[in-house]
């Protein structure tokens, strides 16, 4: 009652645990909040269904007091967050408002960003086009797919030095200075060369343009 009270919310409610299964297994839900102590199945037990079968919709569980037990297993099973039952109701509901604003937009930015992600891994693959980040710390080497498919090295890990032995020998000195300058000096780095793609041992033209960032 107090949540369709609210602006902006469709309340779709049930008393069983199986009833709101079947009606997730038609209808689309923004999230879903679930008693633990249910007839037929306890609030554990739905969740782990609707991990297993509808992925990350978020998920709140109300809990009595004193279910220590109860939270961390609902944590452990991938609950989003767990809100302990009291007699006090007012801001308990305030909070479950604010609780549920807070896991679908978590959810909506993931969902954004993982359209964003295969958006990139689409321009890469049609433009040709592929990303670098070199931690001069570690000299451990991470890349896009398009830089993997560019640079023929695999999905192994990489480190700098391997990538180094790609470029074609004679430009390995030009290499060396545009990464000094823009670290020391903080010159642009914009630099042509050619590689000999370990993979297929192809010469492949590559136009690499770098920024540096001495906090990462």
């Amino acid at each position: 009652i107090y949540l369709k009270n609210q602006e902006n919310f469709y309340i779709d409610a049930c008393d069983f645990a199986y009833d709101a299964l079947q009606k997730i297994a038609s209808t689309p839900y923004d999230i879903i909040i679930s008693d633990y102590q249910m007839p037929g199945m306890n609030g554990i037990e739905f969740l782990k269904h609707i991990r297993s079968d509808y992925g990350d919709i978020p998920f709140i569980l109300f809990t009595g007091r004193g279910r220590e037990d109860v939270v961390i297993d609902a944590l452990n099973n991938g609950a989003d967050f767990y809100l302990q039952k009291g007699s006090d109701t007012t801001p308990l509901f305030a909070e479950l408002v604010h609780m549920i604003y807070r896991a679908v937009d978590r959810k909506q930015a993931k969902t954004a960003l993982q359209t964003s992600i295969s958006q990139l891994y689409h321009a890469e693959e049609i433009t040709g086009l592929g990303y670098w980040s070199f931690d001069l710390n570690t000299g451990i080497v991470s890349g896009s797919d398009g830089a993997k498919k560019i640079y023929g090295l695999g999905d192994h890990e990489w480190t700098i030095a391997e990538v180094q032995t790609i470029p074609l020998p004679e430009y390995r000195r030009l290499l060396d200075e545009s990464l000094k300058d823009l670290i020391s000096r903080e010159r642009p780095y914009n630099v042509e060369f050619q590689i000999k793609r370990p993979d297929d041992n192809k010469i492949i033209d590559i136009h690499s343009i770098a920024e540096y960032d001495p906090v990462r």
